[in-house]
């Protein structure tokens, strides 16, 4: 037993001369011991920990671990002790300080003849700075890769200070913050806010608070440790923060870098809405999320009507302005409920949940209110209007670009009403616009081969009951699928950009046949001719309309040219030299559809007009319905004050004409009179 102790203590002076030769920690525990204590350390083990002999002889290992060191590598350390193995781990240890360091420890059980632990010793090599360098390296990494993937910039710092907070002190964190006009953020956990960095920043105790400030390409970075006024910075602490800022930095810009090419890829450029791409990403996520729930989504088609025409107008730069102007308002209306993004051209959709159909109704509401109201552009008002399609999952489709189509197609039947400008989508909407598709791929032939035919339509004295003129009205003889009504071809060739040739096609026709029944000796009867909002502000509009007269041999006193409400409210100071310069070549000028748009006394008053058309839909229940009348009526004295004539469109019945007529309305038109009837016809009429 002697023997035994004396060969302990032999081979315990041994292991202590070896250690002589160590230039990093040494130390010797004994296992026979109760827990396994030290016994034995160099001069490196004091100067790495800062524990003196007295402070560390016959205490465990554990002195060195705390709340930071790795419980799975603890475990690791205790096993290979217990198995006698020897082994390499590194481990984040605690200094006297309460400073933390990376060791890497290799133990190795000294055992004596009968393989029985005499000592272990245990070798410690302070690896911060390799650590330090690793582990960032290793997270910059990770951040550049997930940001490019499509982590936010708030998660990646989040994970760097996760890191960095691993090598500080207990009474330490770091703290990041990133001054960004678009989008500023902190990362702390004093106070959670800007306010708490400022409070840091202004610190009375500078001492406890190491900080770095960078700027990267469109930010400013700054990085800083805080402790406790228990704790002084170290040179270790300084250098590891420049690691940290580079980091960061790197990070920031990545994702500056990577937010330029997400804007570029998913977002319009003009408005800084989501693309048509990116929404249909939104949108399949949505369509998933509402699966799950059982709930409805609707998606919505705002289309603007007439934009080509401010861009022919205006030109493009306050078309831009108007689809800007525009977004911000639509923003307005979705209140962040919504999802909002520009389809494409002069078009923008919407995506979002809803309960019944009173909820989208009042969306549709607000959207018409903000559409409606003037733009001012060159200190002038524009009159905007738009026509919306809506479609609802899971009735109209189970798949966003399916219901994107069927939103299409319900704002297409929405443009052909006169009032309501706003549609769901109901499925035979789907067989109206494979018809459609079909009429546009014909619309080019049908110009070349003379398919349309001008018709005429009568109007009258109602109290003479004399014809005084005449509406010249186009209609399609489709070759295998008849007559085509104007309601159903005009939207088309005004977006298929074929609505200037057929309207030429009309204006000379006109000229044609007048020519020829005041040759014929039939008297003279005005011809009315509708002229689109697309023609009527062509730079050449005035010289081509001359130059049809000429050649027909036509005057331009025989005509009435018809503009909508909507053409007389686009641009004032433009319309009225254009209106004067037909007035004194002769030409009558009537607002047709008038009170369907937002005309203003004070517009009125100004424009050289020789009359206002009453729109058919005021007509129609004018006996029964008691709001209708009133419109009426005021419209009828509003021509009277301004001393215009006054047409009534649309008069079908005697009771209808008794009613215009006690309102002082002497002119109209309609199927009371006669239905629209071929030149033949006209000629047949005028001879009698």
């Amino acid at each position: 037993m002697r023997r035994d102790a004396k060969s302990k203590r032999t081979v315990l002076n041994v292991l202590k001369q070896i250690s002589k030769s160590f230039h990093t920690s040494f130390v010797i525990t004994d296992p026979s011991l109760p827990d396994n204590p030290i016994i034995f350390a160099n001069q490196c083990f004091e100067e790495l920990t800062g524990y003196e002999r007295n402070e560390y002889l016959y205490q465990n290992c554990r002195l060195l671990q705390g709340r930071k060191t790795n419980s799975h590598v603890r475990a690791q350390i205790k096993q290979a002790i217990a198995e006698q193995h020897s082994g390499i781990f590194e481990v984040l240890n605690y200094k006297k300080d309460g400073s933390v360091f990376w060791n890497e420890l290799f133990i190795n059980p000294i055992l004596n003849d009968q393989g029985h632990p005499l000592y272990i010793i245990a070798i410690q090599h302070d690896i911060t700075k390799r650590k330090q360098t690793e582990m960032m390296v290793e997270v910059q990494n990770k951040v550049l890769r997930e940001i490019e993937e499509g982590m936010s910039l708030k998660e990646g710092l989040i994970c760097i200070k996760e890191v960095a907070n691993l090598f500080l002190h207990d009474c330490g964190e770091c703290i990041i913050a990133v001054e960004d006009d678009h989008a500023p953020l902190s990362l702390t956990t004093i106070g959670e806010d800007e306010a708490g960095l400022e409070t840091l920043l202004s610190s009375q105790n500078p001492q406890n608070v190491i900080l770095n400030t960078i700027r990267s390409v469109s930010s400013l970075i700054s990085v800083m440790f805080h402790f406790d006024s228990s704790y002084m910075p170290t040179d270790v602490d300084h250098s590891f923060l420049e690691l940290i800022a580079s980091v960061v930095k790197n990070s920031v810009e990545k994702s500056q870098k990577q937010q330029s090419i997400q804007n570029l890829v998913y977002y319009d450029q003009l408005t800084g809405l989501p693309n048509l791409d990116y929404f249909k990403k939104i949108g399949s996520e949505l369509i998933g999320e509402a699966k799950e729930r059982n709930t409805k989504l609707f998606v919505l088609l705002l289309d603007v009507d007439h934009f080509k025409l401010i861009n022919d107008h205006f030109g493009h730069e306050m078309g831009d302005f108007i689809l800007k102007e525009l977004t911000k308002r639509l923003q307005q209306c979705t209140a962040g409920h919504y999802e909002l993004a520009r389809f494409g051209g002069d078009e923008f959709v919407m995506v979002g949940e809803f309960e019944s159909e009173a909820h989208v109704l009042e969306l549709l509401q607000c959207i018409f209110r903000e559409t409606e109201y003037p733009f001012l552009l060159d200190e002038k008002e524009y009159y905007g209007s738009s026509s919306i399609g809506v479609s609802v999952f899971p009735m109209d489709g189970g798949e966003i670009g399916e219901l994107l189509k069927n939103a299409d197609i319900a704002m297409y039947m929405a443009k052909r009403k006169d009032n309501e400008k706003y549609a769901f989508f109901q499925r035979q909407h789907g067989v109206i616009a494979a018809e459609n598709f079909s009429l546009v791929r014909d619309l080019h032939n049908a110009i070349i081969n003379q398919e349309f035919v001008v018709y005429y339509q009568p109007k009258v004295n109602m109290i003479t009951r004399k014809i005084i003129g005449f509406e010249a009205l186009v209609r399609w003889i489709h070759p295998e699928k008849g007559i085509i009504s104007p309601d159903r071809f005009i939207p088309l060739a005004e977006r298929h950009g074929k609505i200037i040739e057929i309207e030429h096609l009309v204006l000379e026709q006109v000229c044609r046949d007048q020519k020829a029944w005041l040759d014929r000796g039939y008297g003279l009867r005005k011809i009315a001719v509708n002229i689109s909002a697309i023609q009527f502000f062509r730079s050449n509009f005035l010289e081509v309309f001359q130059s049809i007269l000429q050649r027909f041999g036509t005057e331009a006193s025989w005509l009435e040219l018809e503009v909508t409400e909507r053409i007389a409210m686009t641009d004032i100071q433009k319309l009225i030299p254009i209106l004067k310069e037909l007035q004194s070549m002769g030409v009558s000028l009537y607002i047709d559809d008038f009170g369907t748009g937002y005309s203003s006394l004070r517009y009125l008053q100004r424009l050289p007009l020789s009359g206002l058309k009453i729109d058919r839909s005021f007509i129609s229940d004018i006996n029964s319905n008691r709001g209708n009348l009133s419109i009426v009526r005021s419209i009828i004295q509003l021509a009277i004050n301004l001393g215009l004539t006054i047409v009534a469109e649309g008069v079908e019945t005697t009771e209808q004409q008794h009613v215009l007529i006690q309102c002082g309305c002497i002119e109209a038109q309609g199927y009371h009179y006669g239905k629209p009837i071929s030149a033949a016809e006209v000629e047949n009429l005028l001879k009698t």
